[in-house]
C-alpha cells in the first residue's frame, strides 16, 4: 500500500472524444486500492457520446504515484494472484456483460487504460464475437503484455492515438 498526504494535481477535462462539456456524474469515490490520495474523484458519463471519464482527473504527471510498478493491472493473471483473480474474473465478465447487453453486432468497444489487457480478454472470450475490441494504456510492459494475448492495444494516451476519426459505439 503506498500512502500520501499530498493532494494529486487534477485538472477539470472535456470529454476527449466529442469535446462535449455536457456529461453526468453517475458515481464518485477515493482511491482504496493504493490509496495515492485522499481526494474524491467524480465518475462521468458524456451525454453526447457515453464515453465515461473522470473529471477532474490527475494530470499525466501524477500518473507514476496513481499506478506503481506493484500495480496489478499490469500483470493480473492466475499465476501470480491465484483465488482473487478467479473470483474477480467471474465478477468482472459478469459486469462487463451486462454493461454491454444491447450493444450493436458492430460495436466497437474501447477500454482505455487498458493495462494488461484484463477486461478485453474477458470480452473477447464471453463477449460477441463480432464486436471490434481496442485498448490504450500508457505502460509499455503492460501494452507489450496485451498485445501478447493477441489484443489490439495501443501505446500512449487516448489524445495521442487521435482515435475520434473512428466512429466509437461503447466505450470501458
Amino acid at each position: 500500500m503506498i500512502a500520501t498526504s499530498s493532494d494529486l494535481e487534477l485538472t477539470f477535462v472535456k470529454c476527449c472524444i466529442c469535446d462535449s462539456s455536457n456529461a453526468t456524474v453517475i458515481g464518485t469515490g477515493q482511491d482504496f486500492e493504493y490509496y495515492t490520495s485522499r481526494q474524491t474523484f467524480s465518475v462521468m458519463r458524456c451525454n453526447s457520446c457515453g464515453l465515461i471519464y473522470l473529471n477532474p482527473r490527475p494530470v499525466v504527471a501524477e500518473f507514476k504515484k496513481i499506478y506503481p510498478p506493484t500495480y496489478h493491472a499490469y500483470n493480473f493473471s492466475e499465476n501470480n494472484f491465484g483465488f482473487p483473480y478467479k473470483v474477480r474474473t467471474r465478477i468482472e465478465t459478469w459486469r462487463l456483460l451486462n454493461a454491454c447487453r444491447g450493444l450493436p453486432d458492430n460495436a466497437r468497444i474501447l477500454d482505455v487504460g487498458c493495462g494488461d489487457g484484463f477486461h478485453l480478454s474477458l470480452l473477447a472470450k464471453s463477449g460477441k464475437k463480432t464486436w471490434s475490441l481496442e485498448g490504450i494504456d500508457i505502460d509499455k510492459q503492460a501494452v507489450e503484455a496485451a498485445r501478447l494475448k493477441g489484443l489490439n492495444v495501443h501505446l500512449g494516451t487516448l489524445e495521442e492515438a487521435d482515435l475520434r476519426r473512428k466512429t466509437m459505439t461503447s466505450f470501458l
